[in-house]
């Protein structure tokens, strides 16, 4: 095997020669030409330029963003204001709701009163029907004899059904 030489095969790490085409496949001379005529080659090339500009452009970023997260803030203020009224008026809604409910509730134990005591008071007038009912059949049963027929003493209307607490009240009633 040959002994490698500097000149005849250059390490892979070494920069190509001068004068040869870089990877782009554009000549050297071109791209340098360009750099030269370009509008902007004199103010690219000059780096406190270049840094000014940076600043002041990066400065003119931060006022720009800083109206904008100023802008947000206050539509994000407006929005938690709006929510606190909003929610004062779920908090009293809520409150005039459990108001009514309480007082329906009041009704309500009321009516439950008041059925209680009409029950107490058809089931009186039913023990008295029955009563006055087992009197007379025991008159009329006399001759035949046994105790009163039960449908008889539930039966108030003589319909043969069992008798709710309204049908009662409109029995006494008179229909």
């Amino acid at each position: 095997m040959a002994k490698r030489t500097a000149k005849s095969n250059p390490p892979p790490s070494a920069p190509p020669p001068p004068g040869t085409s870089p990877p782009t496949g554009i000549p050297a001379s071109a791209l340098l030409h360009f750099a030269r005529t370009h509008p902007l080659a004199y103010v690219l090339s000059h780096p406190p330029f270049v840094l000014g500009l940076a600043v002041v452009a990066l400065f003119l970023y931060i006022v720009y963003q800083q109206r904008r997260h100023r802008d947000e803030l206050c539509q994000i203020a407006a929005q938690i204001r709006q929510l606190g009224k909003t929610s004062d008026l779920v908090a009293t809604g809520l409150e005039e709701n459990e108001r009514r409910v309480g007082s329906v509730a009041q009704k309500l134990e009321g009516v439950g009163d008041g059925l209680r005591g009409l029950d107490g008071l058809v089931m009186g007038i039913r023990d008295e029907l029955a009563r006055r009912d087992r009197g007379r059949r025991s008159r009329e049963d006399r001759g035949r004899g046994g105790p009163p027929r039960l449908e008889t003493i539930l039966d108030t209307d003589g319909n043969g059904i069992y008798e709710s607490a309204v049908e009662d009240v409109s029995f006494l009633r008179g229909r």
